[in-house]
């Protein structure tokens, strides 16, 4: 998948507004350095919500990530992992965000015709960013696009007396669009994505890709307090997923 579908639906956000956008020199600079900046092949992961730090502050928070079920292609059936992360986000503009994650997390393939494998939990990492589009001040609309990647990376497995490891690396890239209330900010939005399975055994190793590239999400930020707010979020179509952050400003 190269330019077509990811930088084609990236740019139909955009141009969803586009007198604001046309009226600002740094509406065409977000917008082409979001183009730019998206990989021409994409490979789901949490989409943090529509929140960012502002420029030169930091975000800490906690996070849970649960995958419920994630189908594979040809025979490989589906697989589905649990991951918990102290999570980062540094603002490098009011428009830009840089993101980074550490944490653990755990693999269970469940391949067609054959036994579950499960792996227990080891180190997990996930980096990425997030470009603010667009924001209607009246309205309390905003528009936020992102890429982020976690990789997992559990324990090894013995099987009849054969070592097997397995890696998953989970790409994609995303455009949510919310609207602020009082005390929460739902947002909506869609995402394309790939899963890779990494299945080593003995000294062979194989790729197992994930089967569905686009996918739904819906979720909400609500806001304990001026600087802490909770993120819930779920996602469909690509993935069975949610995930939970306990997010404070800094």
């Amino acid at each position: 998948m190269k330019l077509s579908m990811v930088k084609i639906a990236l740019w139909y956000g955009i141009s969803k507004y586009p007198i604001p956008l046309r009226k600002s020199l740094k509406g065409y600079r977000k917008a082409i350095f979001l183009l730019l900046l998206v990989p021409g092949s994409l490979y789901a992961a949490p989409c943090y919500g529509p929140n960012m730090p502002e420029k030169g502050k930091w975000e800490i928070g906690a996070q849970a990530n649960i995958l419920f079920k994630r189908n594979m292609e040809k025979t490989h059936g589906e697989f589905k992992s649990s991951q918990y992360f102290i999570t980062l986000s540094y603002g490098i503009f009011d428009w830009l965000s840089l993101d980074g994650k550490l944490g653990a997390g755990d693999i269970i393939q469940k391949p067609e015709n054959e036994d579950e494998l499960g792996y227990n939990v080891n180190f997990a990492g996930a980096y990425g960013f997030r470009l603010h589009l667009f924001q209607n001040g009246a309205k309390k609309i905003r528009a936020v696009a992102g890429f982020q990647h976690i990789s997992v990376h559990p324990d090894s497995r013995d099987v009849s007396g054969i070592k097997n490891d397995c890696i998953m690396d989970d790409w994609q890239a995303s455009l949510l669009f919310s609207r602020d209330y009082k005390r929460i900010s739902p947002y909506l939005g869609f995402k394309l994505s790939r899963s890779d399975l990494m299945h080593k055994i003995a000294e062979g190793k194989k790729r197992k890709k994930s089967e569905d590239l686009f996918g739904l999400f819906t979720g909400a930020d609500f806001y304990l307090s001026d600087k802490l707010r909770l993120n819930l979020e779920a996602r469909f179509l690509d993935e069975s997923a949610v995930s939970a952050a306990l997010i404070r400003k800094f």
